[in-house]
């Protein structure tokens, strides 16, 4: 059977829990941030896909989709089944469910649209920087060992100046290996967190091509990354949500019941994140909660203030077991406790 061409940023089988089942197709609705436009209810095997995504092409131009089917394989069937019992309120996870969802959101973390053009760029920037100081500095013997004669006045001008003259863009060989890399790296810091899944009791989550976001509540914080970010979010499905906090934090490892407030926070965390340009929506679900402007006013942050304790203690090990009380801050105070289903 010949590699599949058409490769999905954002697995069928996570769509699914946005979408509505048809016969044997599931069909969800994509909207625009930007211009607000929203697509007809397309087949989540059309959507978030590109064709030959994660091909790579050898020197004599053939396919090599490798990458496709790791990820396919060893990242997203993997996690189907810890997908499946969240949606379904089954929780704590087992260990292997928990590090598979932890891989999986570790992955979409590494591989989306905004992530990939951002590393190109910067790639292309530190190619086309090497090439001038190799011009600048390079001497003649050393092009004439490479090219088998000396750089003339001409070329290395063009070299030096190479931004006017041409367009270095990376292939995927230079691009995937280093994105898809820290896969495993970035599981481990998401397991060390406290996982809480948050169950509402309506569909009023939607999700979008960069389905976890960070949350932050100051945005002069840098907490944007994996380690540094108070909270890590992924929307499971229209009802159910899985948020990820620092162990210091106050927040449960445990099921808990979501409100209209911390719907619209969530939700308002989706529809800002910058990597997120289009937005998928579950075709029946009519009223996703969002702050209103007068909430906002200016800011386009949300005011989400910040986890009890968020700076961990002095004497604290990241990731170690023991525990420390919550300080109180009615602001930012995790959701009630609730029994698991």
């Amino acid at each position: 059977m010949s590699d599949p061409r058409k490769h999905h940023i954002v697995p069928q089988l996570y769509q699914k829990g946005f979408a509505r089942q048809q016969g044997k197709g599931w069909y969800a609705v994509v909207l625009n941030r930007q211009t607000g436009e929203a697509r007809p209810p397309s087949n989540v095997r059309d959507i978030f896909a590109e064709r030959d995504y994660n091909t790579v092409l050898d020197a004599d131009g053939s396919r090599d989709s490798v990458a496709e089917r790791v990820l396919a394989e060893h990242v997203e069937d993997a996690a189907k089944h810890g997908l499946d019992a969240l949606r379904a309120g089954a929780f704590p996870l087992s260990d292997i469910d928990r590090q598979q969802v932890a891989v999986f959101m570790a992955a979409q973390l590494s591989r989306g649209r905004a992530l990939r053009s951002n590393f190109s760029e910067a790639l292309s920037e530190v190619m086309s920087m090497a090439l001038s100081m190799s011009a600048q500095y390079g001497s003649d013997e050393h092009f004439e060992s490479i090219l088998g004669h000396p750089l003339s006045a001409d070329e290395r001008e063009r070299l030096l100046h190479n931004k006017d003259h041409m367009t270095i863009r990376p292939t995927n060989a230079a691009l995937l290996e280093p994105m898809l890399a820290s896969i495993a790296g970035i599981a481990e810091k998401l397991l060390i967190r406290t996982w809480t899944l948050v169950i509402f009791p309506e569909p009023c989550l939607f999700t979008g091509e960069h389905p976890v976001v960070h949350i932050t509540p100051n945005p002069e914080s840098m907490g944007y990354g994996v380690v540094t970010a108070e909270r890590l979010y992924m929307p499971v499905s229209t009802t159910t949500a899985l948020v990820l906090s620092h162990p210091w934090a106050g927040w449960p490892e445990a099921v808990v019941h979501g409100t209209e407030e911390l719907a619209r926070r969530l939700n308002w965390a989706v529809l800002t994140h910058p990597s997120n340009r289009e937005l998928l929506l579950h075709p029946d679900v009519a009223h996703h909660p969002l702050p209103s402007p007068t909430e906002l006013g200016k800011d386009t942050h949300w005011p989400w203030g910040s986890d009890p304790a968020s700076a961990p203690p002095a004497h604290r090990i990241y990731g170690a077991a023991t525990r420390f009380p919550a300080t109180e801050a009615a602001d930012a105070a995790p959701p009630d406790q609730a029994a698991a289903p």
